[in-house]
């Protein structure tokens, strides 16, 4: 990623990450994101929901993303804040659920 920008309630700043997705139900997922190659789960830097839509038509290994696969980041800025609002992969697309409009607690 080569600018900061939040993720939920966290801002990650400009590096490679790991980026971990385990699905909750068909359409719905927990995206992780870590250190670069690191898969200790005490060290996750951001985690957030996204909504996943799979594309298989796309390519032939569905299912499978690359460890050197580039991601395509959409940012969305909002009062001066950068945020990641979808990650488009050959095989994904994933929108980061929208923050609510309360701040945590």
């Amino acid at each position: 990623m080569y600018r900061p920008a939040f993720v939920g309630w966290t801002e990650l700043k400009p590096g490679t990450f790991q980026v971990v997705v385990l699905m909750r139900g068909s359409l719905r997922g927990e995206i992780y994101f870590l250190p670069r190659m690191s898969v200790a789960t005490e060290l996750v830097l951001a985690q957030w929901i996204v909504e996943v839509e799979q594309r298989p038509e796309l390519n032939p290994d569905f299912g499978r993303l690359g460890a050197s696969e580039e991601p395509e980041l959409t940012f969305l800025e909002e009062s001066g804040v950068a945020r990641i609002s979808k990650i488009r992969t050959k095989n994904f697309v994933m929108n980061l659920v929208p923050l609510p409009a309360s701040t945590p607690n």
